[in-house]
């Protein structure tokens, strides 16, 4: 969108029980017409048309789009245009597209929830907001003022994905263990 500061992203199917999509529609709408800031949902599923219908009512659709369900290599390349990437939700496991936004240095704005919580840390590795839209918007409006922390947030969640997600150190992790199991026989 012409003029935006701060493009996000949510990755997520529009579920009838745990996903808030739509307290990131009311979040964007709290930010107000002055604000730069656009979204994009990218995910299909039973809240969709009620999630479109909200933005229409709110006046959102010139920051606000939707786009269907994409293959994985397609989904990525499309996050790589974002500048955040947001996790909505009143629960969430160790949530796939936030670990690989994570690991390709995208920076993550999630639910303080757990477990989601654990692997986040609220200006280090990403950000954390409370499940309201008024904390969405201050959390946003917040990153939108100082957009200089995004750097900094994705590097350090890049480490941390290497560090704690990549599959080729797990390997060797659970090859040193067997090993130890092994040789205690």
């Amino acid at each position: 969108t012409a003029g935006t500061l701060l493009k996000l992203v949510m990755a997520s199917r529009f579920a009838d029980y745990h996903k808030r999509q739509d307290i990131l529609i009311d979040a964007m709408s709290l930010l107000g017409a002055r604000s730069k800031v656009s979204l994009t949902f990218i995910g299909e599923g039973k809240k969709l048309d009620e999630s479109k219908e909200k933005v229409a009512r709110l006046g959102l659709e010139e920051r606000v789009e939707f786009c269907p369900f994409l293959p994985q290599d397609v989904l990525w390349s499309r996050l790589a245009d974002h500048d955040l990437l947001c996790h909505c939700a009143d629960y969430e496991g160790l949530g796939k597209t936030i670990v690989e936004s994570m690991s390709i240095g995208l920076p993550v704005l999630v639910s303080d929830v757990s477990p989601m919580n654990a692997y986040v840390t609220h200006g280090k590795t990403g950000f954390l907001s409370a499940n309201t839209p008024q904390d969405w918007a201050r959390t946003i409006a917040d990153i939108e003022a100082n957009p200089q922390k995004l750097p900094e947030v994705s590097e350090a969640a890049l480490a941390y994905a290497r560090k704690n997600f990549d599959h080729m150190r797990k390997t060797e992790i659970y090859i040193e263990e067997f090993g130890k199991l092994i040789s205690e026989r």
